[in-house]
């Protein structure tokens, strides 16, 4: 299906795409995003009220995770392309 502009699309149209890009948004958040900042959670939640061992929680752990986290949004704008909601621009 070839999808129309935004300019040429009807409110309901907008309104359809508006549900449609909200309901994929609020799955990737439960399925992708949330998952994977609960993971850098606990990597750096204290435990018994101390901090984690800066001997075994290295810092390329916590950039590894964090580049997890970033690319999972990247991708997700990239797929939505410019006219298709979120965008880069």
């Amino acid at each position: 299906m070839v999808e129309r502009s935004i300019q040429s699309q009807t409110l309901r149209e907008m309104l359809v795409e508006a549900e449609r890009h909200s309901r994929e948004l609020g799955e990737h958040l439960d399925q992708s995003f949330i998952p994977k900042c609960l993971e850098l959670t606990r990597l750096v939640r204290p435990i018994n009220g101390e901090p984690p061992d800066v001997r075994a929680l290295e810092d390329v752990t916590l950039r590894t995770q964090t580049a997890r986290i970033l690319e999972t949004l990247l991708e997700r704008l990239r797929t939505d392309g410019p006219d298709g909601g979120l965008s880069l621009s």
